[in-house]
């Protein structure tokens, strides 16, 4: 990992992004979820 830093610069923001996403999307469904369990 430490030897293709360069690389892995470029991988972290994707990362980042893509777990950010997944992260929104859970809790949009959460969120969802509970509306439709509360009404």
């Amino acid at each position: 990992m430490p030897s293709k830093s360069l690389q892995g610069v470029r991988r972290v923001p994707m990362a980042k992004i893509t777990a950010l996403l997944l992260a929104a999307a859970v809790l949009v469904l959460s969120i969802a979820l509970l509306y439709l369990a509360v009404f």
